[in-house]
């Protein structure tokens, strides 16, 4: 019942939107961030029911209704009208006067077929609307064609010549009554882009009212200027805002956010309809048999033993406790952000708040709508040392950079720098977000006065070797060696700052340490002499291992281990001794193939006789010698049978003497 007294409460006060007086909330503080959204709160006194009128462009509409917040102590049941694109499209088309597109006065006169009207042409004819055509006519020679109306007057139909009428006059009140509601749903959408939001708030004494809300916004961009002429380095910052909204700013606190929230959009702003499936009418038919799957767990703790109360919904904890609530449902409190409080600062008050970092100006800004500015952002003494830094990737020249130190007490977000040295313009450099004393180098320039060179090596050695089981296992060590040589040619020494690639998997040898140290790259800090060549050379090692099967391998196979002079010598020695094992199993294996061969002469040559023998016949001279012949065959064959069977027994007896001495190694 709550819920329907809300809804009904509402109904009610919409049908009274006239008692509502025009109330107005003026821009109080403005936050924007780097990931392009602004939060804007909006304040001011407001005395009684009043309406609010808020404005946005369309493209700044869902991010509104999604994000409106308001705080009205005084309000019960605060709502929102809005006109939507759909809304107003489907409420022409309810009318019987559809002024949608750009209607003639012969469609408008079309649509209303048999509703009175009076026309002065030039006298006043009054009748019912029958139909409007177009006919023929003819004048001074010339035919041509013209619209008509045809009305039912008198118990006479006439036809009057549109362009003849002076005006036209709809006798039903209701017709002229939808005509005005026709033209006041178009007015209230011919402002092109722009929409507003009419906040209607109920309350009946004075008091102090705010809305806020996050739309899309231009993002605000850092910049700053970095003096190296001074004794100390001194870096000034600005910030470049634009007001892309449609009210103007006017003493309101400026706030710049730092970080990366999650941001999105979702389409509230256009009705949404879904689809619905059409079912079969419940009227005859029979049941369908169903099995059913026995349920397992218990129900979830918060619902098990309760039930919630009719019309109650589900409570969410505020942001921040503000007062009275709204009355509305079961809503118990409202949440309105909480303004940032900070230390100031000459140029802006910084700090952190949650994982970001917001500044805040020191003094209000007015800005109209539709402006920029550019505001003071942070300043002061810097920690700044001016470097050369090189990087073979990115040519033979150092570029001129500067080691900068963050003790300006407060975060830098990304943004250009405009460098001067010596009182004039030295270049331009690119900062990314720098926190609280973290140093970053930047450079802005090439230094043309120096140049390098480098020679890279590598080196691969047996570190060590072991057998095992059958299994040779190698570590071996791979050295790489950079060479640089630059050569200053300048009037005085320079720092320069080496950035050399880490070696994926490799130990930094020498120098021992960098002076820094990236995910992929060490620096290292050299003096240049003046007008002189320097060389410096970067050691890295890294260690592999690997793993070789050397039983049933061939001895060829071992030749590799025992001619390279980077394995120990135990290793080779070992291997080497299984060399008269190999050449013996290599011999048995000869043996074995030249049987083999020697029976396939035989064979052949069995098959041969054999085949003569059948041609001459047995009983003939030539015969009888074929078969003697193929006797002396199959006794030599004999004889081979032995010898293959004797040498594969020996053939296995070497491989095995082999095998045997390979698995069996240890060292």
């Amino acid at each position: 019942m709550r819920m329907l007294f809300a809804i009904l409460l509402i109904g009610a006060t919409l049908n009274a939107a006239s008692a509502f007086k025009d109330g107005e909330l003026k821009v109080k503080s403005v936050t924007l961030f780097s990931s392009g959204v602004g939060f804007y709160e909006l304040g001011g006194e407001i005395s009684g029911a009043s309406k609010i009128v808020l404005p946005f462009d369309l493209s700044q509409m869902n991010d509104a209704l999604k994000s409106l917040a308001v705080y009205d102590s005084a309000s019960v049941s605060p709502f929102v009208s809005y006109p939507s694109e759909e809304t107003l499209k489907r409420a022409l088309e309810s009318l019987r006067i559809d002024l949608a597109g750009k209607p003639s006065i012969e469609g408008i006169l079309a649509s209303l077929k048999g509703e009175v009207v009076e026309i002065a042409a030039p006298q006043k004819i009054r009748g019912r609307i029958v139909g409007v055509q177009t006919r023929e006519n003819v004048k001074e020679g010339a035919s041509f064609e013209e619209s008509v109306v045809t009305l039912f007057s008198d118990g006479e139909l006439k036809q009057i010549a549109t362009k003849e009428a002076g005006s036209f006059r709809f006798v039903n009140p209701k017709v002229n009554a939808e005509f005005e509601k026709a033209l006041l749903f178009l007015a209230s959408a011919n402002s092109g882009d722009r929409r507003t939001l009419n906040l209607y708030l109920d309350g009946t004494k004075k008091r102090e009212v705010r809305a806020s809300y996050v739309i899309a916004a231009p993002v605000w961009k850092a910049n700053y200027r970095l003096d190296l002429s001074a004794k100390k380095p001194f870096l000034q910052g600005w910030a470049i805002i634009d007001n892309a909204s449609d009210v103007d700013w006017e003493d309101a606190t400026l706030s710049l956010a730092v970080g990366r929230p999650v941001s999105f959009t979702q389409p509230y702003y256009a009705p949404f309809w879904t689809r619905r499936p059409e079912l079969p009418l419940s009227i005859a038919g029979f049941a369908r048999a169903d099995t059913y799957e026995s349920g397992f767990g218990e129900p979830a703790a918060d619902f098990a033993e309760e039930e919630m109360e009719e019309g109650a919904l589900y409570e969410t904890a505020p942001l921040s406790s503000v007062g009275r609530s709204f009355d509305v449902s079961a809503a118990k409190e409202y949440a309105r952000p909480a303004p940032s409080i900070a230390q100031n600062y000459d140029a802006a008050s910084a700090q952190a708040v949650g994982e970001q970092f917001i500044y805040t100006l020191k003094n209000k800004i007015s800005l109209a709508r539709r402006q920029s500015a550019m505001a003071p952002l942070a300043q002061g003494e810097i920690g700044a040392r001016k470097v050369s830094i090189y990087n073979a990737a990115r040519g033979r020249h150092p570029t001129l950079g500067i080691e900068l130190t963050n003790t300006l007490g407060v975060k830098l977000p990304a943004g250009a720098i405009t460098i001067y040295d010596g009182g004039v313009y030295a270049g331009d450099a690119l900062l990314e977000f720098l926190p609280l004393k973290e140093k970053r180098l930047i450079n802005y320039g090439d230094d043309l006065s120096a140049r390098g060179i480098i020679n890279q090596k590598v080196a691969e050695t047996i570190d060590s070797a072991k057998i095992s089981k059958g299994v040779i296992k190698t570590v071996t060590k791979h050295a790489y060696t950079t060479e640089y040589a630059f050569k200053n040619s300048a009037n005085a020494e320079k720092t320069l700052i080496v950035e050399h690639p880490i070696s994926r998997g490799a130990n930094l040898i020498a120098p021992s340490k960098p002076s820094e140290k990236t995910e992929t790259l060490y620096r290292f800090e050299i003096v240049l002499p003046a007008d002189k060549e320097t060389t410096f050379a970067v050691k890295e090692e890294r260690i592999s291992s690997s793993s070789s099967v050397l039983t049933g391998q061939p001895f060829d196979s071992l030749i590799v281990y025992i001619a390279n002079s980077s394995y120990p010598a135990k290793v080779r020695d070992a291997l080497k001794k299984a060399e008269p094992l190999a050449a013996e199993l290599d011999r048995q294996k000869t043996r074995l193939k030249d049987a083999q061969k020697s029976l396939d002469r035989k064979s052949k040559e069995q098959e041969r006789i054999r085949a003569n023998l059948l041609a001459v016949g047995a009983e003939s001279a030539q015969g009888k010698s074929y078969a003697a012949r193929l006797a002396e065959i199959d006794n030599e064959i004999a004889e081979i049978h032995e010898e293959i069977e004797s040498g594969e027994s020996d053939r296995k007896k070497a491989q095995k003497a082999y095998d045997d001495y390979i698995a069996k190694l240890e060292i």
